[in-house]
């Protein structure tokens, strides 16, 4: 297994066309911390859906953290997690469409409490691309992101007075984040809210590919696309 790195955290038809790409945040969620924790049963898988800024696609996924919590000095045993990233193309749900196919998944590695980590109640966890090509599933190198995606995370071995959770940040900097949850009930998915946003630390970093510069002979369009979701009640 893998060491895991710990952090404290247009369309237009040309005759030519120069293509520069751009790095950067994709989503972020790591700015404002509500003070809010979810705690996760032992067992349970939980996934946040969000929204890639400009709700576009991306070609690939540079990197991915998440920051997880725990008021416990050391965890009784040995107490790991399972990282998943879904596209949102399952079965039905009150009108949306669940968490489906897995593109990425870990498998359960085994993490540390904060305090033994890093001395704090809360670390990050950090994910490379060499992480991504492990796993039970990895990242296809070739894909481009989804606008939207789940990502899920199940923590498992907890035992007597274990306890840990993700921080609830709001709102995110970069792209877009509802506020409700997936919550899989022995394998099927349930839309979830409290009342308290539900809004996961996170960040991805990718490469994203921008036009540059264009040369006209004729005409060129531009094509831009917005979208609209739900609002739970």
């Amino acid at each position: 297994m893998k060491p895991w790195n710990w952090k404290i955290w247009v369309v237009a038809i040309l005759p030519a066309i120069t293509v520069t790409a751009q790095e950067g945040f994709v989503y972020d969620n790591t700015t404002t911390d509500t003070g809010n924790v979810l705690n996760f049963p032992n067992g349970q898988e939980i996934g946040d859906q969000i929204f890639l800024a400009n709700n576009t696609t991306y070609p690939y996924l540079n990197s991915f953290s998440f920051e997880y919590y725990s008021p416990n000095a050391t965890f009784t045993g040995t107490v790991t997690a399972d990282v998943r990233f879904y596209l949102n193309d399952g079965s039905i749900f009150n009108g949306y469409s669940a968490p489906g196919t897995i593109f990425y998944d870990t498998g359960q590695f085994a993490i540390q409490t904060p305090l033994s980590a890093v001395g704090q109640n809360s670390a990050v966890l950090s994910f490379s691309p060499a992480d991504f090509s492990g796993g039970t599933v990895p990242l296809d190198p070739n894909m481009q992101l989804p606008s939207t995606l789940t990502v899920s995370v199940t923590f498992q071995g907890l035992s007597g007075a274990d306890q840990v959770g993700l921080p609830v940040f709001a709102p995110p900097t970069v792209g877009y984040n509802y506020g409700d949850y997936w919550f899989n009930n022995g394998g099927s998915w349930e839309l979830l809210s409290n009342s308290e946003k539900v809004k996961f630390a996170m960040e991805l970093d990718a490469t994203v590919p921008e036009p540059g510069t264009l040369c006209l002979s004729a005409v060129g369009a531009a094509l831009l696309a917005g979208f609209a979701r739900r609002r739970r009640q």
